[in-house]
């Protein structure tokens, strides 16, 4: 246990899972890397919680700065 060094990388990475601790916070990033999604589009693959609960990850996510809202006033999105 002497050679256990703590640095900056294990800082990063404990900050990093900070951000996307929670059962839906990842799946919504995985999706999301895909690409962009409308709302709708994005909850159907949430069917199974709540809209209050994902929209309560959303904001977390957002402000995190791991995700941004974008308006739009095209229908439909390109």
């Amino acid at each position: 246990m002497d050679d256990l060094v703590v640095g900056y990388d294990s800082c990063a990475l404990a900050m990093g899972q900070d951000l996307i601790v929670g059962k839906w916070k990842l799946s919504i990033l995985w999706y999301l890397g895909k690409g962009t999604k409308r709302f709708n589009e994005l909850y159907s693959y949430f069917r199974y919680t709540s809209r209050s609960l994902f929209i309560r990850k959303l904001h977390e996510l957002e402000d995190s700065g791991l995700i941004e809202k974008k308006y739009t006033q095209k229908c439909p999105l390109e």
